[in-house]
């Protein structure tokens, strides 16, 4: 069984370090990206034209420039990877009620910083099992 591609969006080099390296000891390819802009059609508000999601599983921070993470949860269920939501996850240090809100209406988890790696580890054994 090919173990799941995950994607990991966070401004900050240290938690994309940190998280490449804790998940990729589990034989995760984990692809790291410094803002959402690296989804061309996130970039370009479009529907998305892969026949299947680019990644598995997305870890998002929230507070980032250009694009937030919860708008990028949000257009990727809008243009073309609705079937992910459930497989992705929002990182913030304080997000707020209306925040966790919005997340729980796109299917996605919300996970608040300092998060143990443990249990992003168990978050995504959890969803790519089922």
């Amino acid at each position: 069984m090919t173990k799941p591609r995950i994607l990991v969006i966070d401004d900050e080099e240290s938690i994309r370090f940190t998280l490449q390296n804790y998940l990729g000891q589990f034989g995760y390819e984990v692809i790291t990206a410094d803002n959402p802009q690296v989804c061309s059609s996130l970039r370009d508000n479009r529907p998305c034209t892969r026949t299947g999601s680019c990644v598995d599983v997305v870890l998002v921070d929230l507070h980032m420039p250009v694009t937030d993470g919860l708008a990028y949860l949000e257009s990727r269920i809008r243009y073309g990877c609705p079937n992910l939501a459930r497989r992705m996850a929002l990182m913030s240090g304080n997000p707020s009620q209306e925040v966790k809100e919005r997340v729980r209406e796109t299917g996605a988890a919300c996970f608040q910083k300092p998060v143990p790696l443990t249990e992003i580890h168990a978050w995504i054994v959890q969803v790519t099992a089922e």
